[in-house]
């Protein structure tokens, strides 16, 4: 270490330096921290005597000295109580001194430390509103701090806040789309390589609070890929034991959108910050002394060894009852050092008086004689409580002295295998514990404590790999231990990180948290809620590829289809992913088979039906589905999300439950339950997630169904009603029930699917006792409200095109042709999606259909050249035909002129006139305006699915066969 700065270094001090002294000269002391660029040393001006902080900084290019500068030009300029002052910099060769204020107290992170379970609310106002006092100064000179936390708010001698490390910092304005600051503390903004503000700096405030008062960040118990994901998806839930108040002030903190969170000056106003509740005026303060961080030793100054304790002192004092035996006054004379430790090693007569153990005795010797004491063959019971009685004394009377003196001596691996004595180490010291061998596999056995076991373990992991760490658990954790006290967030925390990186957690793990003695417990609380259905989802999508890649089989072993079938859905699902680390599965292709990277899921095998299966534990889809009713009590978003998202794993994965749900009526309660939570929230993006999750089972279940289940097809019209979400995928599920029906329907379809008299209300026959109405105009609303820029407007063309080949649905296609609004609407589509010619021919084919079915409808058609005058039952409908006739003729002027280069109101980017199926499209429905144009279309039955009897179904190939040059392409209206 460097002892002194010589003048020969160049020195830049502030001008009060300068006047006094032309040469400085600093002598280093002991290293006192470390910032973001290098150590802090306390150091003492040599002509002075003044004390600074020396923060010593090694650079290696220009580069690196401008980032370095960039903070000194911040703090020169910064002039505030609660900000480190600064006081100069000294240069050498690539070396770097900047001397700050010095702060006797050290950081509010050490004070946190020595504290069990973190400051009081009480205790941490006074740190809270100097800290904003500070962010306020700061955010007014337009700095942004960006790497607010508790270790880097430090505090005098008096106790007062002073804001350092500026590292990191910015000006507004100027650098702060940089990715800077400490994970746990980062605001979503920057996380996201949006750029910070000011704001920033009051989420990490936010986080700082809660480190303040539980010793820890938020998310702290997660890796940081997680973190990433936490920060800028969840809601971060404050334990319970916070006041409302502070509840609020958190909320505030918290807000994602950083434009909506106040600023310093607002927090300042907060009714958790001014309010006085519950806060004691200490009558002491104003006798408090000032002293500094060296005055915490007082082990060698305040011994009372050489005191005056003769008899005569005690004279005239009455004796204790201790002291008297048969009513004689014994001899008053205090025991020396020497006869208090041998009482020590004693375990026949166990010392009582430990308050003049501590003040006869040095540390140094109370702790040698214990130690001694410990490491003997055996140790008698009564000495180990004796021991226990010691270091909690100590913690409570004398600010844990002997404990630091115990550990500094060596004295941890003599306490190893005494829980008694462990327990008051094991939360302060755990890491020490863990270096002198806790958790050797003998030693760690010893321990029977949950509290003391699940914190040792939990502390294992960040001195470990996680490999190793996983491999420790399988064979030394008790599991049983683990679930039984799952309501402590250490176990919480354990169950999550096993969940996540041990591989033999599915087989293990899972089938003991789904025991039914276990529900209640999980019930009990959201938190353990939420933490138990994450967990599960993480056994299930654990990836491990190397140890299990034995186990699945390759890709080219996998069947595959070559061409969609009835269980093919119209698009693929996407799966959701839970981390940037950890994703789920593929999307689901279109094939009964379903294949899929097996590597990515150990626990996956393939069945007899060449379909992908998990092999859940026994009994896990009825564990699961018993949450049913229970889950519709639950408020909770989050805890939502993930119940939902396992059962869309579940599912999802092993299909053959599928049918099991779809027979399960308490699920679709469920989902009524949720339609109501949901609107009393305003997480969009979690509502968005469930809603997505719910309506992929309900799609798969209407494609995989065996027996028609009327609740899912009301539960398909709920989703069109609510339009955001879910109004496609509840389309998709009527589409697949229709089909459903048609393929199980007798030879009279007509019986099966009916319109009612009104033309609004469709009839579905389930069987001879239900009946399902599916109201049409529902279906025409649904249209018209998809907005011409839809990304899925392409699917929704097509579903509805499929849902109008189907037979008795001519209804559905005539409403949708007099709506108001169908010209502008078609209009509207055709020059939106000029540049895409896929979804121009989808356009061009269902209008063709809907006005192909319309016409039959009404005609009443009988293949005859004018068919309005075969039979007395369409006079009626004559009106009916010649509106439909003149809309045909307006939609098929614009045709005309859509694709025709000569038109001057044609957009010039227009693509598809050259294309032969437009041009083949445009003609047939050009054709079906002419007299005689039905004519045209043979073979009805195949081109636009009516109603065809079982005979007509056999006989369709070879009514294809007589179709003439003008017939409906078979690929175009295929149901």
């Amino acid at each position: 270490m460097m002892n002194s700065m010589a003048d020969t270094d160049r020195v830049n001090l502030t001008p009060i330096q300068r006047a006094s002294e032309k040469s400085v000269q600093y002598h280093l002391k002991q290293v006192i921290g470390r910032g973001s660029y290098g150590v802090v040393y306390k150091a003492i001006n040599k002509h002075t005597d003044q004390v600074v902080a020396i923060k010593e900084i090694v650079y290696e290019s220009d580069e690196e000295l401008n980032d370095i500068m960039a903070e000194i030009s911040l703090l020169k300029n910064l002039n505030h109580d609660n900000i480190v002052k600064y006081h100069g910099f000294i240069r050498k060769s690539y070396e770097l001194y900047i001397l700050l204020e010095y702060c006797a107290n050290g950081s509010l992170r050490r004070l946190i430390s020595r504290s069990s379970t973190g400051l009081s609310e009480n205790e941490s106002k006074s740190y809270v509103t100097q800290t904003l006092l500070g962010l306020k100064y700061l955010h007014g000179e337009g700095v942004i701090h960006r790497d607010i936390k508790a270790a880097n708010i430090l505090l005098s001698a008096d106790n007062t806040v002073k804001l350092a490390d500026f590292g990191v910092s910015t000006i507004v304005n100027s650098s702060a789309l940089t990715l800077a600051g400490t994970l746990n503390w980062m605001a979503p903004e920057i996380l996201g390589n949006r750029g910070a503000s000011t704001l920033s700096d009051i989420w990490s405030l936010g986080a700082t609070v809660v480190e303040m008062l539980t010793k820890n960040p938020p998310y702290h118990n997660l890796t940081d890929a997680n973190i990433y994901y936490a920060v800028e998806n969840d809601t971060y839930y404050p334990p319970s034991s916070f006041s409302e108040s502070l509840k609020d002030f958190l909320s505030k903190c918290f807000v994602k959108n950083m434009y909506k969170r106040p600023t310093a000056d607002q927090l300042l106003k907060h009714a958790w910050i001014t309010s006085t509740e519950n806060v004691k005026d200490d009558k002491l303060n104003k006798f408090k002394e000032d002293f500094t961080d060296a005055d915490y030793h007082w082990d060698a100054d305040f011994q009372e060894q050489k005191l005056d304790l003769s008899p005569s002192k005690f004279s005239s004092a009455t004796a204790p009852a201790a002291w008297t035996e048969n009513n004689q006054e014994m001899d008053m004379i205090p025991p020396t050092e020497s006869q208090l430790l041998s009482q020590l090693k004693s375990s026949s007569k166990p010392l009582t008086d430990l308050h003049v153990l501590f003040n006869v005795c040095s540390l140094e010797n109370i702790a040698d004689t214990l130690i001694e004491c410990l490491l003997r063959t055996s140790v008698a019971a009564q000495l180990i409580t004796t021991f226990g009685s010691i270091f909690a004394y100590d913690i409570q009377h004398n600010h844990s002295r002997l404990r630091l003196k115990f550990i500094a001596m060596g004295g941890i691996p003599s306490i190893v295998k005494f829980e008694h004595l462990v327990k008051y180490f094991v939360i302060d010291y755990s890491q020490t514990l863990i270096e002198c061998g806790i958790m050797y596999p003998p030693n760690f056995a010893l321990l029977k404590t949950p509290k003391y076991v699940l914190e040792l373990v939990y502390r294992f992991y960040d001195l470990t790999s996680t490999v190793f760490w996983c491999h420790w658990c399988s064979k030394h954790l008790n599991l049983s231990l683990l679930l039984s006290n799952i309501h402590e967030r250490r176990a919480q925390s354990i169950l999550l990180k096993l969940s996540s990186y041990a591989p033999w957690s599915f087989d293990k793990v899972l089938p003991s948290l789904i025991n039914y003695k276990l529900k209640k417990k999980i019930l009990t609380n959201p938190q353990i809620t939420y933490v138990v259905f994450k967990s599960i989802n993480y056994m299930i999508t654990t990836n491990d590829d190397k140890t299990h890649k034995s186990a699945a089989p390759s890709s080219s072993s996998l069947p595959l289809s070559s061409s969609p079938t009835r269980n093919s859905p119209l698009n693929s699902v996407q799966s959701p992913s839970r981390s940037p680390v950890h994703s789920l599965m593929a999307t689901r292709p279109s094939s009964p088979t379903r294949h899929k990277s097996v590597s990515n899921f150990p626990h996956l095998t393939i069945s007899s039906k060449s379909r992908l299966l998990i092999d859940l534990p026994e009994g896990f889809f009825t564990w699961l589905t018993s949450f049913f009713v229970d889950m519709a009590q639950i408020k909770d978003l989050p805890v939502l999300k993930y119940f939902i998202k396992l059962c869309y794993l579940t599912v999802h994965l092993n299909n053959t439950l599928l049918n099991d749900l779809l027979d399960n009526n308490a699920f679709f309660v469920l989902i009524q339950n949720i339609d109501t939570i949901i609107l009393s929230n305003d997480d969009k993006k979690t509502a968005a997630f469930i809603w997505k999750q719910i309506t992929a089972i309900c799609v798969d279940m209407s494609l995989d169904m065996e027996r028609m289940n009327p609740s899912l097809f009301s539960t398909a019209i709920n989703f069109i009603r609510r339009r955001d979400y879910t109004s496609i995928s509840g389309l998709e599920i009527i589409l697949n029930c229709l089909h459903f029906t048609l393929r199980n329907a007798p030879d009279d379809v007509a019986s099966t699917m009916s319109s009612a008299d009104s033309h609004s209300v469709f009839l579905i026959k389930i069987n001879d006792e239900t009946v399902i109405d599916l109201p049409i105009e529902q279906l025409v609303d649904l249209f018209y409200a998809l907005n011409d820029d839809d990304v899925n407007l392409s699917k929704l063309i097509n579903i509805f095109t499929k849902i109008c080949s189907v037979p008795s649905f001519e209804n559905l296609a005539i409403n949708i042709i007099f709506h108001p609004n169908f010209y502008e609407k078609t209009v509207l589509f055709f020059n939106t999606y000029f540049n895409s010619l896929l979804i121009q021919i989808d356009l061009l084919k269902f209008i063709k259909l809907i006005f192909t079915k319309s016409l039959l409808k009404v005609y009443d058609y009988t293949g005859s050249p004018d068919p309005i005058k075969q039979t007395k039952s369409n006079h009626h409908n004559k009106a009916t035909v010649f509106k439909l006739r003149a809309i045909l003729v307006e939609i098929t002027e614009f045709l005309n002129n859509n694709w025709n280069k000569n038109d001057p109101k044609r957009n010039s980017n227009q693509v598809g006139g050259d294309s032969v199926l437009i041009c083949q499209l445009c003609e047939d429905i050009r054709s079906l305006s002419k007299r005689g144009g039905l004519q045209k279309v043979s073979s009805v039955t195949a081109a636009i699915g009516s109603s065809p009897t079982r005979d007509e179904r056999t006989n369709s190939q070879s009514s294809r066969s007589k179709s003439d040059a003008f017939s409906v392409p078979t690929t175009t209206f295929q149901t």
